[in-house]
């Protein structure tokens, strides 16, 4: 670990801790209606300070296509842990991410990033439950970020789909927008967890995916896990096929 790297970690850690204390406090003020929009916008405030401190500059292509979106799905691949604070930091609309449920044991972000409205999932074993928050938020026009690789991986490549977003969506109806995320890797990977670098992202959403935009909502709820997997597959695919595309295009 180089000294800059660990100048880096051990802001990131502090700058967490106590934006989290700031954003906590207005969570309880705001309640269950307001502290979810506050807690956003300290999320603005922590993301773009870790990222002008990191010396991160990131560049942002087709923010157009999410005017006036309420209720979508928005698929992102994963290459990085810098991925969440970069998508908070980009995002202008009301938003909720699912995270892995690792994070809540995490001192004071943890226990305050349980209460902020956003979505905790087991990877392992995501419940029903889960299903039900995110499917909630999207019937209330909450748009929602999800990793569909589950995790960000060692190499720099994206790995294959998880089934849950394109289930969720078929099941609610939502439109999904592919959200390609270069150069994240080289800032930070799990290859190497001690060094930090510089560098330029490239955050791109690309075209609206309306495959399951229909009246049939309250019979597709009621299918069998097998016959939602079925229909879902080929959106799935579709879906990572267009963000590899993407991520690859020179």
């Amino acid at each position: 670990m180089n000294a800059i790297s660990l100048i880096r970690i051990i802001f990131i850690a502090l700058w967490s801790a106590s934006i989290s204390l700031v954003a906590g406090f207005f969570l309880l003020i705001g309640g269950k209606k307001k502290g979810p929009e506050l807690y956003q916008s300290f999320s603005l405030i922590w993301s773009r300070i870790i990222l002008e401190f990191c010396g991160i500059e990131v560049e942002v292509k087709g923010l157009e296509k999410l005017k006036n979106l309420q209720g979508a799905i928005l698929v992102s691949n994963h290459m990085s842990y810098f991925d969440t604070p970069i998508i908070v930091f980009v995002l202008k609309i009301a938003f909720r991410i699912v995270f892995k449920i690792e994070l809540l044991k995490v001192a004071i972000f943890g226990w305050i990033l349980g209460r902020s409205g956003n979505i905790p999932v087991d990877r392992k074993n995501p419940d029903e439950e889960t299903y039900e928050k995110i499917e909630k938020a999207l019937e209330q026009g909450i748009n929602v970020v999800m990793f569909a690789e589950g995790t960000s991986g060692y190499d720099n490549k994206i790995s294959r789909f998880k089934r849950g977003p394109f289930i969720i969506a078929y099941e609610v109806g939502a439109v999904i927008i592919p959200v390609v995320i270069k150069g994240s890797y080289f800032i930070y990977n799990k290859t190497n967890k001690k060094l930090i670098n510089s560098g330029k992202v490239t955050v791109e959403f690309l075209d609206p995916i309306k495959d399951f935009l229909d009246e049939e909502i309250f019979f597709r709820k009621s299918l069998p896990i097998k016959e939602k997997i079925r229909a879902t597959k080929k959106v799935k695919e579709k879906t990572r096929n267009t963000i590899v595309s993407k991520y690859w295009e020179a």
